[in-house]
């Protein structure tokens, strides 16, 4: 895949968050921080086809040490796409709050997701982290690691957007242009990645010319 697919993508994430800024209070559809809208099908669709291509080079590949590796890179990037659209991780923190007796550090405890799926959150860092230094020595390095820290970067949001929420409103507004700007384009770098250990993988030609 040519490197102005990547270009396309990051243009298309930065509209996109354009649109927030200028016409989301007015139009649902077009707000980052809410559900089943444009941008959050957008960012669904791109992590589908993340899953999608690897899920097919864990079916392509021959070396068993390196197919579940491959599996639970697309079964993270399934996950990721169906709680893009949905409110997989907000549902979560409620209930394991109900366990928890509504234990709450946050200004709103539906942020306290963070904490309680935390050994997930650290799981799939290793995972991804396990996944970069596989590639290390191929093209795709810089663009897995990008992804990586862009995704590192949402949680971090996520964090602080749960402390300043009701304290710090506006800020709490900036936050979350930052967390989903960062969702999106670290997709979009995985994405691109993704094409790239699998073209360079299984020698797919792909629009070489555009």
């Amino acid at each position: 895949m040519n490197r102005k697919w990547l270009y396309r993508l990051l243009i298309l994430d930065l509209i996109l968050v354009g649109a927030h800024l200028l016409w989301g209070d007015q139009y649902y559809i077009l707000n980052l921080d809410n559900e089943r809208t444009i941008p959050a099908y957008y960012s669904g669709l791109k992590l589908v086809f993340i899953a999608g291509l690897s899920f097919t080079i864990f079916a392509l590949l021959s070396k068993a040490k390196e197919k579940w590796l491959w599996l639970l890179v697309s079964m993270f990037f399934v996950i990721l796409a169906f709680d893009e659209i949905s409110e997989l991780h907000e549902n979560l923190g409620i209930y394991f709050l109900g366990l928890f007796d509504n234990y709450n550090f946050f200004e709103q405890a539906s942020f306290m997701w963070v904490v309680y799926l935390s050994p997930i959150i650290i799981g799939v860092l290793v995972l991804l982290i396990y996944l970069l230094y596989s590639q290390r020595k191929t093209k795709s390095f810089p663009y897995i690691l990008v992804g990586i820290i862009c995704f590192a970067l949402v949680i971090a949001f996520e964090y602080i957007g749960g402390m300043i929420i009701r304290s710090h409103h506006d800020v709490y507004q900036a936050t979350i242009v930052l967390e989903e700007a960062m969702e999106k384009i670290g997709a979009s770098f995985f994405l691109f990645g993704m094409w790239n250990i699998f073209n360079s993988r299984f020698k797919v030609a792909f629009i070489k010319n555009n």
